[in-house]
């Protein structure tokens, strides 16, 4: 797996969740980081991490000035290292992307790392 610290800057940080609490995995030079594990290739699946990753990364958001946070990013780390080829992994994770996009669930970046290969949704 990537270095947190060397793809994502020198100021990175985990933040600890009190029950019950909605926040962010991380800050990262000031952007809130939302980090979800995905072991299977269901679209719909990821589709709703990505939803309520970015539930987290808003609730972050909100409690800040939107001059300081106005968006943040979710890191889908692929469990499927070596089981299936990194092209389908990306085929599937790209299909539930596009669907949460379509919805309006993504406000932020949204990153696959499988590998140690990093890929930027668009």
């Amino acid at each position: 797996m990537p270095d947190l610290r060397s793809l994502c800057g020198d100021e990175a940080e985990a933040r600890r969740r009190r029950e019950g609490q909605r926040r962010a995995d991380l800050s990262v030079d000031g952007q809130h980081v939302e980090v979800k594990g995905l072991s299977t290739l269901n679209p719909d699946t990821v589709e709703n991490k990505i939803k309520h990753a970015f539930t987290q990364v808003d609730a972050d958001n909100a409690k800040y000035p939107k001059e300081t946070h106005i968006s943040g990013k979710v890191i889908l780390l692929s469990k499927h290292d070596h089981v299936v080829s990194e092209g389908t992994i990306y085929e599937k994770m790209y299909a539930g992307y596009l669907s949460a996009k379509n919805k309006g669930y993504v406000t932020g970046e949204v990153e696959l790392w499988i590998n140690g290969n990093v890929y930027k949704f668009r």
